[in-house]
């Protein structure tokens, strides 16, 4: 990393359609200030859970506006860098239900 500052994401990933795929928009939406904060390269990982499964899956973010597609049964449970891995500042709206299942899949 070369500059300072950090990213500031916004995520959305509406659940709960009968589809066989989760899509799954994540913005970088930090203030460009003279190249000081630029886009960020972000390789981060993204669970997923549906059908009874949990899916981690690589991603490799380089544009300040991407999109996901994850063929999936519908899901109950989405986490971007569920570990915590990168400093960031992260705008994701989430039901208390999913709320509630990632409470209980975190580490105690």
């Amino acid at each position: 990393m070369h500059h300072g500052g950090h990213p500031e994401l916004r995520v959305r990933a509406p659940l709960g359609r009968a589809t066989r795929s989760l899509v799954l928009t994540i913005e970088q939406v930090q203030e460009e200030d003279g190249g000081l904060t630029p886009v960020y390269r972000l390789p981060l990982t993204l669970e997923v859970v549906a059908g009874g499964r949990r899916l981690r899956l690589p991603l490799d973010l380089r544009e300040r506006k991407e999109t996901v597609h994850v063929r999936c049964r519908p899901a109950r449970y989405v986490a971007l860098d569920p570990e915590h891995h990168w400093m960031k500042l992260l705008e994701f709206p989430r039901t208390d239900e999913e709320l509630a299942i990632g409470l209980a899949r975190s580490p105690t």
